[in-house]
């Protein structure tokens, strides 16, 4: 039992503010993650790629990021609703993944794995109010941040972190904690 929810016959108090269903942004910022995915902070801008059965958008991350070996890796958001039910029910939900909505039409959605995600069916993923959770390897689960963000627009400078391999130095090479 959850004493913070209460289902009556009667209308909502005048307080209350229902969540619209708000066209998509053109840029979002994603930002203030807490659990590890940090590197999925950044702006994200509309690709103009439209989903196969409800007409959800697709989004990348501005600024691409760089595996191991320099080699680009592009993180897409985009509505994994797509290739559930008619409906969209089935995978309600916006997912953060390195495959875009192209390669995820091409495999009927199977395939796909994701790096963070929200329940949230609403046309505009800046407007979901549901905790992002992220996936961690190392306990197999997903985690949720309750203080990640989606806004409106595009990020400040200093939200904008990502650097090519090659713009570290060698200083960069080792890190020394010293605990007394």
């Amino acid at each position: 039992k959850d004493p913070t929810v209460t289902i009556t016959e009667n209308k909502c108090d005048e307080t209350y503010e229902c969540v619209t269903n708000t066209p998509p942004d053109d840029i979002m910022c994603l930002s203030k993650n807490s659990i590890l995915h940090s590197f999925l902070e950044g702006t994200y801008i509309r690709t103009g790629a439209i989903g196969p059965n409800l007409g959800s958008v697709e989004y990348v991350r501005e600024e691409p990021l760089y595996d191991a070996n320099g080699g680009e890796i592009r993180p897409y958001l985009w509505y994994w609703g797509e290739f559930s039910t008619d409906d969209g029910s089935d995978y309600a939900w916006w997912i953060i993944t390195p495959q875009n909505l192209s390669y995820a039409n091409s495999t009927n959605g199977n395939g796909v794995y994701y790096w963070g995600f929200v329940y949230c069916s609403l046309d505009n993923p800046s407007q979901c109010t549901a905790p992002w959770n992220f996936y961690w390897g190392v306990t197999g689960a997903s985690h949720a941040d309750t203080s990640f963000d989606i806004s409106s627009g595009a990020c400040s400078p200093q939200n904008s972190t990502s650097v090519s391999p090659d713009d570290y130095g060698t200083e960069y090479e080792y890190v020394c904690v010293d605990i007394d």
